[in-house]
């Protein structure tokens, strides 16, 4: 990113980049946060379950939710 820091068109969101967070654009994305499937996944795994076998779960929902439209 470093050489569109210093682009007028460019900057703004080049130098946004490294501290921001992006919301997946994919149509079901909105499912994925009205079901709370990262949280339930954190609240797993800090509730001392296997953390292959929390994400893997998380990711089968995520991947049934995510090309869904919302």
């Amino acid at each position: 990113l470093d050489a569109l820091k210093y682009k007028p068109e460019t900057a703004a969101a080049a130098n946004a980049v490294p501290d921001a967070w992006f919301t997946p654009l994919a149509p079901g994305w909105a499912q994925v946060e009205k079901q709370n499937v990262l949280v339930n996944m954190l609240s797993s795994i800090l509730a001392g379950k296997p953390v292959d076998e929390v994400t893997k779960a998380a990711d089968a929902q995520i991947n049934q939710l995510i090309n869904t439209q919302s």
